[in-house]
């Protein structure tokens, strides 16, 4: 597996994109939520699905399926990915073997795309592998009109919010690596609710105690966030169940 810069990734989509709302801006009924988990780390089992499920929140977890496929060293298994299906959660693509896709060829994305789906589609369940989201948030023209072929739906880490009429390749969701605290996320969901937008959230690895790379989130903030959703009764939704009340 070849992995790029994932910090220098993200900061390039934050200094871009900063935290405005997308450019459309039709509201839905009211203000929604949704919890991604990329990668398929087992830590998002271990740690996230116990504080996920205790509380009923259902998450979308986007998966590098050659990880779970190849029993790649830190991540999920098939057998944890099929349990999160049975207890309603999302299971989504995250291609094949995390690759930077505008620097492939032709036939090297059509792989991570096509076969990162069709994997998911007949090991997890016919339903799964519908949703995408691009590695590192990198995509370009060439990159767009191959994953319009083959999913339903494109999540980026441009950070911001979603509306109703919000192109659906192109959503925006907001990362929250170890240097964002409970007290910014909590302000994100304060703007969905009264802006009757939907709050897309993107978590990676966890960990019990302090941090020590970008993508690990400490398993007590995690919980901290979740508890104010519930206290805010903001409306908690997968992908799916969000893209199903879009105009798109």
């Amino acid at each position: 597996m070849t992995w790029m810069n994932w910090t220098s990734r993200a900061l390039c989509a934050a200094a871009l994109l900063c935290t405005s709302p997308a450019l459309a801006a039709s509201p839905f009924a009211e203000g929604m939520i949704s919890i991604t988990l990329d990668d398929g780390w087992s830590t998002q089992y271990t740690l996230a699905r116990p504080a996920l499920k205790s509380r009923n929140i259902p998450a979308t977890y986007y998966l590098v399926t050659d990880a779970v496929a190849q029993g790649w060293g830190g991540y999920m298994s098939l057998a944890q990915v099929q349990t999160l299906k049975a207890e309603g959660n999302e299971i989504a693509s995250h291609t094949r073997t995390h690759a930077d896709l505008p620097t492939l060829t032709p036939a090297q994305l059509t792989s991570e795309l096509h076969d990162s789906r069709a994997w998911l589609e007949t090991n997890v369940g016919a339903t799964c592998g519908k949703d995408f989201a691009s590695p590192y948030g990198a995509y370009n023209a060439t990159v767009m009109t191959a994953l319009k072929a083959e999913y339903a739906s494109h999540r980026t880490i441009n950070a911001g919010r979603n509306f109703k009429d919000t192109v659906i390749y192109e959503l925006r969701a907001n990362d929250v690596s170890s240097a964002v605290t409970v007290a910014q996320v909590k302000g994100w969901i304060n703007q969905a609710i009264a802006e009757k937008s939907w709050l897309i959230l993107v978590f990676h690895e966890f960990v019990n105690g302090t941090p020590t790379r970008d993508t690990q989130y400490e398993t007590s903030h995690f919980a901290d966030i979740l508890d104010y959703v519930q206290t805010r009764g903001v409306r908690t939704v997968t992908l799916a169940e969000g893209l199903a009340l879009t105009e798109g």
